[in-house]
């Protein structure tokens, strides 16, 4: 639906989006877990490069599976989700092997309880999240010691991240101020 009506920053704006008082109080409580842990393995700066590209890639699946709306951070969660699954798979160790099959547990848990029928659960975008978070990890790795040329880059990466959905939201608000 994003793409027939040209609003392509509905891939960023989505995320931050939600519909109803308990769908944005559960996605606070996980994204508080889990977003705190992401930060403290991966630094700030991977965390937001990583929820921003999870959240893109999500609702981009989103977009292609289901043609209706869909509005939340889960995209962005499952995203860090497939960041801490990533972290496991670079880093062979027991400790690896039990942070690996903790998140892995996590991200059936939630795609299972996407199944629900009563709830309207989006797990494309999850999906979408869970496989942008994880891929975008794996590639850029830990944070490292010494502040060499990577770490000065995703510091970079971040900020354009910032800034883009900074702009979305500006173009968000432009569109519905031109449809009145």
């Amino acid at each position: 639906a994003i793409f027939t009506y040209h609003q392509w920053w509905g891939l960023v704006t989505a995320g931050f989006l939600h519909g109803g008082i308990l769908h944005i109080l559960m996605n606070s409580w996980v994204l508080f877990d889990l977003g705190t842990q992401a930060e403290e393995v991966y630094g700030t700066s991977r965390m937001i490069v990583f929820y921003f590209v999870s959240t893109v890639t999500g609702f981009f699946l989103s977009t292609l599976w289901n043609p209706g709306l869909s509005v939340g951070s889960s995209a962005g969660i499952f995203g860090l989700i497939g960041a801490m699954i990533a972290l496991g798979v670079r880093h062979r160790s027991a400790l690896g092997d039990h942070i690996r099959g903790l998140y892995i547990r996590w991200a059936i848990y939630g795609l299972l309880f996407g199944l629900l029928p009563f709830f309207a659960i989006d797990n494309a975008a999850h999906v979408g999240g869970l496989a942008g978070g994880f891929g975008v990890a794996y590639i850029a790795g830990l944070p490292r010691i010494s502040s060499g040329i990577n770490e000065k880059l995703l510091r970079i990466v971040a900020g354009i991240c910032v800034g883009i959905t900074m702009f979305c939201f500006l173009e968000m608000y432009l569109w519905f101020a031109h449809q009145r």
